[in-house]
């Protein structure tokens, strides 16, 4: 699967420079991601951020796992007085333990501390990551330094995973277990005789399943990558149960609990969160829940499968309106031609009988493959028949296997130029990124900003918690749908029950992500 030949020791000079120059790209990503948390207004005006932050909040308060259908709201500086996890109450609790953590570290400070002091456990996740996804891409490329260098800097610098990485979002923990299962395989590969990495491995995939639902078809390709691993491993037929075994019971402790308390209390492996009262939870046409099929012939279905196919790739790089309007379509052009890079590289380095492009491929690529659609297919159904905010959410999703992603580009750009001229190609769409972050960082100041903030209520301290909760009461009594805390979102999901097709065919002014209109 990885170069079998014996780990080489570098030589003094050279590691030290490549310690220097990465230390200097950690320290970059994490000024990036630090001035973004900042930057960044509190109170909602990230999509979903509330949630995440009342589940820490409701962990570090209550001192148990939250039960599905306790309770949401339209208001959402509710989340963060109740608090309250709302429809992200059936989420497994990786991230949330460690925001939890800094909640009760940081209990005697306000609503504003704490919220800060959960977002830094984003970006401490995030600067993991970096740092396993250095180790993996030093174990399976061991002749070449600079591969982990234009890796780890290409994903420190890329606009969606420094935002994932400044605010309170679970996938940002998925990219720092997923990404350390990679590492761990890629030891095991190297060295078969211990099963102590692959039992890490193990329990690095059990992690990745406690982040997400969204991530689950990344377990089944992790799944694969760890059989791939032992029935590469020539070992013994005992020897490779005995490894198999070892993986499987890693991955099984760590996560085996969650899904068997979801049994126990709901009846289901994977429940959702069906609120009483609240929004409905699939999109309707004429009263009735289309199927896939059915919705390609309907004007408002084919509006929300150009949605999901559109959104794929814009808000793969960045929630659509962190640029500016007038540089997009050349930004959106030029991005788009980095996605030929890694088949084409791929090809090539195939009909070239490369035995390293071989064993990367089945033992890392093609499981990666078949995960990403997988999850390419339940993110359309999920924007076409459920909620049609989902189509600004797939560049999210992917962020846990963003980093072989890359790693993925980076190999195909020196297999397509030449090791020298393939770094150069590197190194310029590194600045090409931080061109868009540059961009975006302005435009999020003087525009986004500026023009959204204000309409951001602020959660009252808990000595006002008692007329916060009657006006809230009220509220929901009434009827009235209270603005959502951030860019002008109303409700808790966008979703847009429709009673007719017409009624579906233009979603009005809803937003995603930080300032992402959805249209």
């Amino acid at each position: 699967m990885v170069d079998s030949s014996p780990e080489v020791v570098p030589a003094d000079d050279g590691e030290r420079r490549y310690r220097r120059a990465l230390t200097a790209i950690l320290t970059l990503y994490v000024l990036a991601a630090v001035g973004m948390l900042a930057l960044l207004p509190l109170w909602g005006a990230v999509l979903d951020e509330p949630l995440h932050f009342g589940y820490c909040k409701y962990l570090a308060v209550h001192h148990r796992l939250p039960l599905i259908g306790e309770g949401t709201s339209a208001d959402w500086t509710w989340f963060y007085l109740k608090p309250s996890p709302g429809d992200a109450a059936h989420h497994p609790p990786g991230y949330y333990l460690l925001g939890a953590l800094m909640c009760t570290i940081f209990r005697g400070g306000s609503l504003a501390v704490q919220n800060y002091a959960v977002r830094s456990v984003s970006v401490v996740c995030g600067l993991g990551s970096l740092l396993c996804l250095a180790a993996f891409c030093r174990t399976v490329v061991p002749d070449d330094r600079r591969v982990a260098l234009a890796v780890v800097a290409l994903v420190a610098v890329f606009p969606h995973f420094l935002m994932v990485s400044a605010v309170i979002y679970v996938e940002v923990f998925g990219a720092l277990a997923f990404t350390g299962m990679l590492w761990m395989l890629a030891r095991y590969a190297r060295d078969p005789s211990r099963a102590g990495p692959l039992a890490a491995a193990g329990v690095c995939l059990g992690l990745t399943a406690l982040t997400k639902l969204t991530l689950l078809p990344f377990c089944l390709a992790g799944l694969w990558m760890g059989g791939y691993a032992v029935a590469r491993s020539g070992l013994p037929r005992r020897a490779a149960l005995r490894h198999a075994l070892a993986f499987l019971a890693a991955m099984a402790l760590t996560c085996g609990w969650w899904f068997a308390r979801n049994v126990t209390l709901y009846g289901r492996l994977f429940p959702t969160t069906d609120v009483p009262g609240a929004s409905p939870t699939a999109i309707t046409i004429r009263g009735q829940v289309p199927d896939l099929i059915t919705l390609w012939f309907i004007p408002g279905g084919k509006l929300y499968y150009k949605l999901a196919f559109t959104g794929a790739f814009r808000y793969f790089w960045c929630p659509g309106d962190w640029l500016p309007s007038a540089v997009r379509p050349v930004m959106y052009s030029l991005a788009g031609l980095t996605w030929i890079l890694p088949p084409v590289g791929l090809v090539v380095a195939l009909r070239r009988g490369g035995e390293r492009a071989r064993r990367l491929w089945r033992g890392f690529g093609a499981p990666m493959v078949v995960g990403l659609a997988l999850l390419f297919y339940f993110y359309v159904k999920w924007t076409v028949t459920t909620a049609i905010q989902a189509h600004a959410e797939f560049g999210k999703f992917c962020m846990p296997i963003f980093g072989f992603l890359v790693f993925g580009a980076v190999m195909a750009a020196r297999t397509l130029f030449g090791r020298r001229r393939g770094m150069l190609v590197a190194w310029l769409i590194v600045a090409f990124f931080v061109l868009w972050d540059g961009l975006a960082v302005y435009h999020l100041k003087t525009d986004l900003i500026p023009r959204n903030a204000p309409n951001v209520p602020v959660p009252k301290e808990p000595g006002r918690y008692s007329s916060a909760r009657s006006s809230l009461t009220r509220s929901r009594s009434s009827g009235v749908s209270t603005p959502m805390a951030g860019w002008g979102v109303s409700g808790t999901r966008m979703r847009y029950p429709c009673s007719s097709a017409r009624s579906c065919s233009s979603p009005s002014a809803s937003w995603s992500g930080v300032g992402g209109k959805t249209a």
